[in-house]
């Protein structure tokens, strides 16, 4: 984060953080849907490569997640390969200090029941 706040806005465009969704959760979801769009039973793959999950406000986070970026920050674009249509997320290059900022673990989720 520290790299990215250093740097001037022609390099700050340049720059950008991409993340591969690899599931979506929404609110009151149980992990008993067949529907493979959308699932509780996400989890964190094991790997280098970024990955986000979907999840709307009040859904539960996938195991292996610990932060949130707010869709505000964020677009979405598709790409097919093969046969296999691939969501990915990119933080909007404005947004990106702010992301870097706020985005820590546990920033955004809130225990069951602390409303």
């Amino acid at each position: 984060g520290e790299v990215y706040i250093a740097m001037n806005e022609e390099h700050r465009e340049k720059y950008m953080i991409h993340f591969t969704i690899v599931g979506k959760v929404y609110a009151g979801d149980d992990g008993e849907e067949e529907d493979s769009h959308r699932s509780i039973n996400v989890s964190c793959p094991d790997s280098n490569q970024r990955t986000a999950v979907y999840v709307t406000t009040g859904a539960v986070i996938p195991t292996g997640y610990d932060a949130v970026i707010p869709i505000e920050d964020t677009a979405i674009s598709s790409a097919n390969y093969g046969d296999n249509e691939t969501q990915r997320m990119h933080v909007i290059p404005s947004k990106i200090k702010s992301v870097l900022n706020s985005a820590k673990p546990m920033t955004w989720i809130r225990p069951i029941g602390c409303d």
